[in-house]
């Protein structure tokens, strides 16, 4: 019997060892999150106070939903910086950041999230599909996808659509902070862009019309 008592008391004791291995490798340092920051686009107070816009939930390509930071999409590979994430899904940060954009270039008007809780209907809609939202090979910070607005209504025209690409002026830093600060500046691009389609619902600009960069100094980022 002493044998048999002294393998189990081995096993319990490589078991406790296994265990203790399994909790020191779950205690890694937990990521600093980022988040996007709104900026201050120019104001349109012409614009009709009953006037209500709801900004569509962001889609964004898979490749970019994830919890941890995505640097650059330089395919076939994913870069990640697996020391920092989003401080909330990614595409819900921009939608939140577009509206906030929208807000301050529309003061008369009420812009609200897919998300929101409002009571008022909307009169018009914002949708963004968004296939970069990362660092380019040249280091540029770069957002491409498709931008649409459309009046509210079953089957309402017009539906007006435009591509995105914008690019920073010039390369970033290879750093979560940067890449959260520059595309804050890219994010309040494209809500310049989608307030111009909103103004000009019923001349709908073309899909080849370029896309407006402001040179624009990025904020500082909050990361926490």
């Amino acid at each position: 019997m002493k044998p048999i008592q002294q393998n189990v008391n081995g096993l319990l004791a490589a078991g406790a060892l296994g265990f203790l291995g399994l909790v020191g490798g779950c205690s890694s340092a937990s990521p600093t999150f980022y988040q996007l920051t709104p900026l201050n686009p120019p104001t349109v107070p012409a614009v009709a106070p009953e006037q209500a816009v709801e900004v569509h939930n962001t889609i964004l390509a898979p490749s970019l939903e994830r919890d941890v930071m995505v640097m650059s999409l330089a395919f076939p590979q994913v870069h990640v910086d697996e020391s920092a994430a989003w401080s909330a899904p990614p595409g819900i940060l921009v939608t939140d950041t577009m509206a906030a954009d929208l807000q301050r270039t529309f003061p008369r008007a009420v812009v609200f999230t897919q998300n929101a809780a409002v009571a008022v209907p909307p009169q018009a809609f914002v949708d963004l599909t968004l296939t970069r939202f990362d660092r380019n090979a040249a280091g540029q910070a770069i957002i491409e996808g498709v931008l649409s607005v459309k009046r509210a209504g079953w089957g309402a025209e017009p539906t007006c659509a435009s591509t995105i690409d914008w690019l920073s002026p010039a390369a970033i830093p290879n750093t979560p902070g940067d890449l959260a600060a520059a595309l804050s500046v890219g994010v309040e691009a494209v809500s310049q862009r989608a307030a111009l389609m909103l103004e000009t619902l019923d001349q709908c600009p073309t899909p080849a019309d370029p896309l407006a960069m402001p040179v624009t100094t990025p904020p500082k980022v909050n990361a926490y």
